[in-house]
Order: C-alpha cells, then structure tokens, then sequence
C-alpha cells in the first residue's frame, strides 16, 4: 500500500475481508500487510474491516456463501 490510485483502499479491504473468511483453521492464517507510505487511512480502514468481519464471516457460514468477497456479494454475484 503506497498509493491509493494504484491500490485503492476498497479493493485492499475486500481482500482482507475475503480472505478472513476463508474456510481454513484460523490458528494457520496469518495475513500481512505491507503499507509503504505508513497511512492513518489504511490503518482506520484496516480497523472498521475488522470490526464488519466479526459480522461478515459468521453471515458467510449460516447462509453457506462459497463467494466470500464483500464486493461481489453486494454486486450480486455471488453463490
């Protein structure tokens, strides 16, 4: 994360969010970021994904939602 027209900060959240709620251990995930420009946005976005995973990820397991990207669940494409 260095430049938020290159990387927007969505696409960086969706990521996260999508792997977060991957069906593996969580004891053997562990998810790095590397921000190069050292961003109080990256981190406030890091922090409010955080806080929508621990809504998202149980949704994803009670409604089986195979397609664990917030983005394409609210486009509609999702299974």
């Amino acid at each position: 994360m260095a430049d938020l027209v290159i990387e927007p900060l969505l696409m960086m959240v969706n990521t996260v969010l999508s792997v977060l709620a991957l069906v593996y251990p969580p004891k053997n995930l562990v998810v790095y970021l590397s921000d190069d420009a050292s961003s109080q946005l990256t981190f406030y976005a890091l922090t409010e994904a955080a806080e929508f995973a621990k809504t998202w990820v149980p949704f994803c397991k009670e409604f089986d939602i195979e397609t664990r990207s917030s983005l394409l669940f609210w486009q509609g494409k999702w299974s």
